[in-house]
């Protein structure tokens, strides 16, 4: 795995560069790893240095992703060290709150030249690489991209746009082989939420929220990540079918026929208990069955993937509790991802429930 990591210093980007690196040691092919953040930043030589320990080749790249020249010229440089790139980890992001009254126009254009443009430009900058590779795009979004909150600014509108910016990507690149996702995490505990978490009843309040007991943490969005960079669990199948699982509003280019997700554990329709061993088929863009393994009849000619227990990944769920009608509790795909569902939300499941919505049932 050759892959660009921005952000890298701390957070959630930390945690990717580190997940990437236990992957390729456990699977005996060291990860290369371009870890980026800005000039200066000590954590970011701690990062490189835990890398290097792990056994992978680090390489510490310095840029502003605000600027209009640094994302081209790290994915260049990477690039130029590694021989290629398989993978792309847009991940530095700002957060300026304020009411929008009275938002301050430079820090509107800051927020959207960290969180939207920079993915652009560095999607736009690794697509022969990527392409050569057959590679995938990971841009990390939030909740508040599908989930008005007040008073923070462009920060919602600015993910809001970093999803569908990786929507086109997908429709747009897929035809060269890439794949192109965004990961929306709900309440996790960052460098950039620290001061909100210090304080112990607003903590365990927003804990309480989650139904596993506990907000996530930036492993858990790593483990997303890893997963759809295609180097976790049962990576060649997931070349083709990684399509099929994905976080709120991920999009990628469906396989052409069904796709069976076996022997995984999903959250019951209340979303009050683990339902184990099921089995999930994707279709078209549609789940069209669910159930126990043994009561789900996979379609001929499936491509299979062996779910292996996974389970879903903890404080996630609180991006679907904002959702109201687009949740359905049984869509719950635990393979370090939270949902199967299509970009339109209009998977059978949905469709019925609105139908009983709509009959007064």
């Amino acid at each position: 795995m050759r892959a660009i990591v921005t952000g890298a210093a701390s957070g959630i980007g930390r945690a990717t560069c580190l997940r990437l690196a236990r992957d390729g040691k456990a699977a005996g092919k060291p990860a290369r790893i371009a870890a980026v953040d800005l000039e200066g930043s000590a954590a970011l030589d701690l990062v490189v240095r835990e890398l290097a320990a792990l056994g992978a080749e680090a390489l510490a790249l310095h840029g502003d992703m605000g600027t209009p020249d640094a994302p081209g010229r790290v994915v260049a440089d990477a690039v130029a060290r590694f021989g290629g790139l398989d993978g792309l980890v847009s991940n530095a992001g700002i957060n300026r709150p304020g009411p929008l009254v009275s938002y301050p126009l430079a820090d509107w254009d800051a927020m959207f030249a960290v969180n939207v443009r920079a993915t652009w430009l560095l999607a736009k900058a690794a697509h022969p690489a990527l392409k050569a590779a057959g590679g995938a795009i990971v841009a990390v979004a939030s909740m508040s991209g599908s989930n008005a909150h007040a008073n923070l600014g462009a920060y919602g509108p600015s993910k809001a746009a970093v999803i569908m910016l990786c929507q086109v990507l997908a429709q747009e690149f897929g035809r060269d082989g890439i794949r192109a996702n965004t990961v929306s995490p709900g309440m996790v505990r960052t460098g950039m939420t620290a001061q909100v978490y210090a304080d112990r009843e607003v903590a365990a309040a927003r804990d309480a929220l989650v139904p596993l007991g506990r907000v996530a943490t930036p492993e858990d969005i790593a483990d997303v990540i890893a997963f759809l960079n295609c180097l976790a669990d049962n990576p060649a199948p997931l070349t083709k079918a990684a399509q099929a699982p994905g976080l709120v509003k991920a999009l990628v280019t469906m396989p052409a026929g069904p796709v069976a997700f076996t022997g995984v554990r999903l959250f019951d329709a209340d979303a009050t208990r683990f339902l184990t061993d099921q089995t999930v088929v994707v279709d078209k863009g549609a789940i069209t069955a669910v159930g126990a393994r043994a009561s789900v009849t996979v379609p001929a000619g499936a491509q299979v993937i062996d779910g292996r227990g996974k389970t879903l990944i903890p404080g996630l769920w609180d991006c679907h509790m904002h959702i109201g009608d687009d949740f359905t509790g049984l869509q719950e795909l635990s393979m370090g991802v939270t949902s199967v569902r299509d970009p339109g939300n209009d998977d059978v499941r949905t469709i019925e429930r609105r139908n009983r919505a709509a009959a007064g049932a």
